[in-house]
Formats: C-alpha cells, sequence, structure tokens
C-alpha cells in the first residue's frame, strides 16, 4: 500500500504566520489535531453513487465528500491568510497601530479572498466560507472524483457532511487592538485564533485561544435559529450601545453560519472611558457646574 502524503496542518500554519508577524506564539491547540492529508487531482476513486463506496477498498462517498469539505476549508484558509497576517502585523508589539485600510467594517469579503470586521477595540479576519455545502465544494471543482455524483451525495448525507463544515469555522483571526478584559479575564493587544462551536447543529459558543492567555477563553453565545440563513460565515464585533451610554467602551461577539446565529452575552472590554462621556459615566456634555455661593458670612 502507497503511504499517505503528510503536509503541515494549515491550522498550525494560520496560527504560526501570526506568531511570526507579531514576534510571539499563538498556538492552535484548542482547534484539535489535524486531519491526514493526500489526495489531489486524478488520485479520487472511481465512479460511484451516494451509498456506494466507488472503487473496491475504497472509501464509501460520504467519506470523500467530508474530504472534500475540508479541503474546501483549508484553500478558501490559505486565501484569507494574508490579509490576517497584513492585520496581525499592524498590531505588533511596538507597531504603529490598527490597519488604516485594506477591508471592510461590516464583515464583508473584501476582494482579497478574506472577510474583515473592524471596531475601536477588535479586528476579526476569516475566511468568507459558505455554508452550503454544494458552494463549498465549488472551490475545489478540480479535486472532485470523475464520475462523483456530488449533489446526491450531499442530498443523502446532508446532516452528517454539515458537521463537518461546522467543524470547519475553526481559524478565525481575533485581533486586540488594545489591551482587553473579557469578565475578569485579561487579554493582552496582539492576535489570537477563535474557534466557533455547535450544539446540535446550533451556535453554542466560541473559544479565543493564544499564548498570551493563562487559559482558552469560552464565550457563551444566545441565539438560535436565524430568519434569514447566512450564506457565508460572519463574525464580528459590535459596539454595545447600553455599556457605551454608562461611559464603558465595550464590544459584543456576533457569530452567523447558515441558519444558526448567536451574540455574547458578555462583551469584551477597553481601558478608560467611551468618547462623549461624562465624569459620571454618562453620555453627552458635562453638567452644570455649581451656582453662585447664597448670601451670608462665608
Amino acid at each position: 500500500m502507497r503511504p499517505r502524503a503528510t503536509r503541515t496542518s494549515l491550522v498550525t500554519a494560520f496560527a504560526a504566520a501570526l506568531a511570526l508577524v507579531l514576534g510571539v506564539a499563538t498556538p492552535a491547540a484548542a482547534q484539535g489535531p489535524p486531519r491526514p492529508g493526500g489526495g489531489g487531482p486524478g488520485r479520487g476513486p472511481g465512479k460511484a453513487g451516494p451509498g456506494g463506496g466507488g472503487k473496491p477498498g475504497g472509501p464509501p462517498v460520504v467519506d470523500q465528500i467530508k474530504k472534500l469539505v475540508e479541503q474546501a476549508i483549508e484553500r478558501l484558509v490559505a486565501q484569507a491568510q494574508r490579509q490576517a497576517e497584513s492585520a496581525a502585523g499592524a498590531v505588533r508589539p511596538g507597531g504603529s497601530g490598527p490597519p488604516s485600510g485594506g477591508g471592510s467594517s461590516d464583515g464583508s469579503d473584501d476582494g482579497d479572498g478574506a472577510s474583515t470586521s473592524e471596531t475601536e477595540l477588535v479586528k476579526i479576519v476569516h475566511a468568507p466560507i459558505p455554508s452550503d455545502p454544494k458552494k463549498l465544494l465549488g472551490h475545489v471543482s478540480d479535486l472532485v472524483p470523475s464520475g462523483l455524483d456530488v449533489d446526491a451525495a450531499i442530498e443523502e448525507h446532508r446532516d452528517e457532511i454539515l458537521k463537518t463544515v461546522n467543524a470547519g469555522v475553526s481559524r478565525i483571526a481575533f485581533i486586540a487592538l488594545e489591551d482587553l478584559t473579557f469578565r475578569s479575564k485579561r487579554i493582552p493587544k496582539g492576535a489570537y485564533l477563535l474557534a466557533l462551536r455547535f450544539k446540535n447543529d446550533q451556535l453554542s459558543n466560541a473559544v479565543l485561544t493564544g499564548d498570551s492567555l493563562k487559559s482558552p477563553i469560552s464565550i457563551e453565545l444566545a441565539g438560535g435559529r436565524l430568519k434569514t440563513p447566512a450564506a457565508v460565515l460572519s463574525v464580528r464585533t459590535v459596539v454595545d450601545e447600553r455599556e457605551k451610554k454608562r461611559g464603558i467602551r465595550s464590544v459584543r461577539l456576533v457569530a452567523e453560519f447558515g441558519k444558526t446565529g448567536g451574540e455574547a452575552k458578555q462583551t469584551f472590554r477597553g481601558s478608560g472611558s467611551s468618547s462623549g462621556s461624562n465624569e459620571n459615566g454618562r453620555s453627552g456634555p458635562p453638567g452644570p457646574g455649581p451656582g453662585p455661593r447664597p448670601p451670608g458670612p462665608r
């Protein structure tokens, strides 16, 4: 039997690239072990129906589709990596501050293979991963074995394939533009990896990892099914308006993928007070000064 070809996990490569531009280590241990690689154009099994196994001794069709899903996600992440490296390099220790351009602030694709979202405190960069397995596999059409009925296989094994798609949204660059706190945990300025977690096909939480953290930070997400499904992965932070009125500089994580979405129950907070807040921590101009002293002995 010919041994499988080995390759560096893109999870590790993505984290290593961020670490390189920052001058610090950024682990991806929380993402789990990489799956073995291999395969390529012309190496797949022969023609197979949705429930078959291809050539005698070949992998079942569902496993072929799941492998193609993983390869498609890896390809999209590789395309997004350059944008993530650029954004992370702008906030490396001793750097010149947050990037001044090169991406949308609303989580849309910026045309360079990456979706970006930026607020005063956090920048997020991730691959624009489609939630529909058919559209996702369109990114690896050159790797699909001849004769493999992709549509029929996805239709028959949709739930199992969607689990593989959901497991792939774990390579999101979370860049703290300044020192932050989340609940009682400190998050130093720098780049981290953010992974989304699902429970019964619904977003349940996100996990933030990095060497600057004492331990991974779990971010609980509250939400459910979306009225309008998100065709492409969207992860962003939004300013918390209620805390802003109290003079607190904070943002809240929001994630949407397919039919599910969620918003963090707690916020990431920056230091100092928000602009436009007065000495009492309230929004608006300062209150009036003391009036004239009443008559009488001084």
